[in-house]
C-alpha cells in the first residue's frame, strides 16, 4: 500500500491492520511462498509503525507493540511477545484506545 496522500493518523490505522492481517494469514498458510510473502509484509508493517511511533507515540506505540508482540508469537518467542502484549495494552488504555485495548486483550488470550 502507498501512504504517501493519507494522514499518518491514517497512515498508522492502515499499517497496522495490513501487519495483522500478514501476521494472522502467515499462520495458518500452508503454501511456503504465500506465507513468506506475508511474513514479509509484515515485518515491513512492523518497520513503518516504529516510525510513526516515534512520531506519534501516543497513537501508535500501543499498535507498534502489538504488532510485534503477533510477531513475537508467530516466531515462537512467547515470554518477549508477552511483554509486549502487555505493554500494547497498558499504552492502548492510557492514551484512551479502548477497541485496541480490548483487541490486545483478545489477542493476548487467545495467544496464550
Amino acid at each position: 500500500l502507498k501512504y504517501s496522500k493519507v494522514s499518518s493518523f491514517n497512515s498508522c490505522i492502515l499499517i497496522f491492520f495490513e501487519g495483522l492481517t500478514s501476521i494472522a494469514l502467515a499462520k495458518t498458510s500452508t503454501d511456503s511462498r504465500k506465507r513468506s510473502e506475508y511474513y514479509q509484509v509484515a515485518k515491513q508493517s512492523i518497520r513503518k509503525m516504529k516510525r510513526l511511533a516515534e512520531q506519534v507515540p501516543e497513537n501508535c506505540l500501543h499498535k507498534q507493540l502489538l504488532l510485534e508482540a503477533e510477531f513475537d508469537v508467530l516466531e515462537g518467542r512467547y515470554v518477549k511477545g508477552l511483554d509486549k502484549y502487555i505493554r500494547s495494552i497498558e499504552f492502548a488504555k492510557q492514551e484512551g484506545f479502548l477497541h485496541e485495548h480490548a483487541l490486545a486483550c483478545e489477542r493476548v488470550g487467545l495467544s496464550y
